[in-house]
């Protein structure tokens, strides 16, 4: 199923990511820059593993470690 997630806040950005986990095809759309990647409106699982917003089982979040 083809699924539009409005908004790339946390909700927005873990519901796609649940949603495409899931098997879905999931385009995120919002109306702020806060990423590089949301100025074409669509964001995959992928992006969001590589911007480090995915835990770690065991441990913290990869954006925090600096």
């Amino acid at each position: 199923m083809k699924v539009i997630v409005l908004g790339a806040g946390i909700v927005g950005v873990t519901s796609a990511y649940q949603l495409a986990k899931s098997g879905h095809e999931v385009t995120v759309v919002d109306q702020d820059y806060v990423f590089n990647w949301v100025r074409d409106g669509a964001i995959t699982a992928i992006e969001i593993a590589l911007a480090g917003l995915l835990p770690v089982p065991g441990g913290v979040l990869p954006s925090l470690v600096d």
